[in-house]
């Protein structure tokens, strides 16, 4: 079914009222809506050669032929900071775990169902944020795991670095997105993070690298020396 219901922005309300103004084309309203709609309505949407598959990231990736794929990225939720699904699908939610080591356990599971996928000289970034073990109530003097001290700060992003590379991934590069206007936090013992962690896996010992797709022009003039 198809609707054209102006308030929400599924027609052009200025073609509504001016007839001879071209209107742009009526967007699928799918029943019911939700994530599970969404899966059902969106199994696989292929538009100029590029395939969107909606659904578990293991479960699609178990569908796609083996060595196939150039490059896999990906940015999980957050450790315990972040709450995308509910009901059912929350036991399954990636950043959800009870502990840090469940947490990395499943990170690494998605990255050997992306390695299986990738051609052998294929590459996986991984951008991971960090965590402080502070605890869920204030005053309580308990942290979110017992693997560090609470207040501490859980070193998520190296965790699972260490434990890709375990599994059987060349880990080749750490990339630092520095944010220039971080959000501030309302702390008063220590700076504010400004930063976030992109880790570059490779497939094999000799992996695939265009150097020339990511340079940038310098921003500092050239100074001949005399």
């Amino acid at each position: 079914e198809v609707r054209t219901r102006a308030r929400h922005g599924l027609a052009d309300p200025k073609a509504l009222a001016n007839p001879s103004r071209p209107a742009r084309p009526a967007v699928a309203d799918p029943q019911p809506r939700g994530d599970a709609a969404l899966s059902a309505a969106l199994p696989e949407l292929v538009r100029d050669g590029y395939a969107v598959r909606v659904g578990d990231a293991c479960d699609r990736l178990a569908e796609m032929p083996e060595g196939s794929v150039h490059v896999g990225a990906t940015s999980p939720p957050y450790f315990q900071l972040r709450a995308y699904a509910t009901g059912e699908r929350k036991s399954k939610e990636i950043g959800s775990e009870k502990t840090v080591a469940e947490f990395v356990a499943n990170l690494v599971r998605v990255g050997e169902a992306v390695r299986r996928v990738l051609r052998p000289d294929g590459t996986f970034f991984v951008n991971l944020g960090d965590t402080y073990n502070t605890s869920y109530v204030k005053g309580t003097g308990r942290g979110r795991d017992t693997c560090a001290k609470p207040k501490s700060l859980l070193g998520i992003p190296w965790r699972v670095a260490f434990a890709m590379e375990a599994a059987g991934w060349y880990l080749r590069k750490e990339i630092i997105w520095a944010k220039p206007n971080p959000l501030p936090e309302s702390v008063m013992d220590r700076p504010t993070g400004a930063h976030e962690t992109v880790f570059m896996f490779a497939k094999s010992e000799r992996n695939f690298w265009d150097k020339e797709a990511v340079r940038e022009r310098s921003v500092t003039p050239l100074v001949a020396s005399v």
